[in-house]
C-alpha cells in the first residue's frame, strides 16, 4: 500500500535554494532504501531538478485567511495544515506530513494502518516546554509532540480547527504554529483521546524524536557527539547508546543541524550508507 507524504520546498531566504535541494535529495534516498511504495508531493516556489519518479512537484501557495505571526518561517509552518486539507478534499487521502530534514531509517509501511499519528521528542529530558508566548502553560519536554513527522485524519482536522479558533479568541499566541497546536489540543485539553503518539501510546519500543541527541536530562538538538551513538544491530535496526532498548525508525533534525553535520564522515556512514 502507498505511503502519501507532502513537504514544502519552499525559499524565504532562510537557507538557499541548493541546500534546500540537497536536504530533499536525503530525504528521497531515504524513503527510496526503506519503502517499497510511496509518493512524495514537494510543493515548491522554484524549479528544483527532477529527483525521482514518486516526487511530484507542485506550485506552492499560501491559503491561510488570517496569518498570525510576523515571520515567515512561522507561517510557512502553520500553513501546513491548509494544504493537508486541500489534499484530503481533492483525493480523500490523509497525507503524511515530513519535514525536509527529516530521514527515515526502517520501513515505516506500517504506519499506513493508524489513522492518525505524531511522534514525541522522547528520551529523558528534564526541561519543560512553552505551548503559548502569553501564557504560562508548560508541559515536559520529553512528551512534547514535534511537528517534523504527523497524519491527521479528517475528525481530528476539524477538532483542531475548532481548538484553534477557540484559542484566537482567548488572545493566545501559539509559540510554534502546529506542533503547540497539537500539543494543547492533545496534551492538555483532550488526553490523548483516539490519538496515536508514536513512542507513548503506540509503538513504544522505538525513539523517533529529538530526544535521540542526549541522555543528560538537556535540551538537544541534533549533535554530533549524539551522531556518534548512533549504531545499526545484527538486524540492521539503527539504535543509540543512550536508549539501547529502542529501536530508531527515522531520524529528527532541524535544518541548521543537518547542515551542520550532513558533510560529516560519521553522518555519510550512518545516516546515507556511505
Amino acid at each position: 500500500m502507498t505511503l502519501h507524504f507532502f513537504t514544502f520546498l519552499v525559499d524565504i531566504n532562510r537557507h538557499s535554494k541548493q541546500n534546500l535541494v540537497d536536504c530533499l535529495k536525503i530525504l528521497v534516498n531515504s524513503l527510496n532504501n526503506q519503502l517499497s511504495d510511496f509518493e512524495l508531493i514537494v510543493f515548491t516556489n522554484f524549479n528544483p531538478p527532477q529527483l525521482d519518479k514518486n516526487v511530484i512537484y507542485r506550485k506552492y501557495y499560501d491559503n491561510t485567511k488570517h496569518l498570525i505571526y510576523n515571520d515567515k518561517w512561522l507561517n510557512l509552518s502553520f500553513n501546513k495544515i491548509n494544504i493537508y486539507k486541500d489534499l484530503y478534499d481533492e483525493t480523500n487521502i490523509n497525507y503524511i506530513w515530513i519535514d525536509l530534514d527529516t530521514i527515515i531509517t526502517y520501513d515505516i509501511s506500517y504506519l499506513n494502518n493508524l489513522n492518525n499519528f505524531f511522534i514525541i521528542n522522547g528520551g529523558n529530558t528534564l526541561t519543560k516546554q512553552n505551548i503559548f508566548n502569553n501564557y504560562p502553560l508548560k508541559i515536559d519536554t520529553k512528551d512534547y509532540i514535534q511537528g517534523n513527522f504527523w497524519k491527521l485524519d479528517i475528525q481530528l482536522y476539524h477538532e483542531l480547527m475548532k481548538t484553534f479558533k477557540e484559542i484566537n479568541e482567548r488572545g493566545l499566541e501559539l509559540e510554534y504554529d502546529l506542533q503547540c497546536l497539537f500539543n494543547y489540543h492533545i496534551n492538555i485539553k483532550e488526553n490523548l483521546n483516539g490519538v496515536n503518539l508514536i513512542g507513548k501510546n503506540c509503538f513504544t519500543n522505538t525513539l523517533n524524536g529529538l530526544g535521540i541527541w542526549t541522555n543528560d536530562g538537556k535540551d538537544k538538538h541534533g549533535n554530533l557527539q549524539g551522531l556518534e551513538q548512533l549504531y545499526y544491530d545484527t538486524n540492521g535496526i539503527l539504535r543509540t547508546k543512550y536508549y539501547p532498548d529502542k529501536e530508531i525508525h527515522l531520524i529528527s533534525f532541524t535544518f541548521f543541524t543537518i547542515k551542520e553535520l550532513w558533510n560529516h564522515p560519521t553522518f555519510k556512514k550512518i545516516v546515507l550508507g556511505s
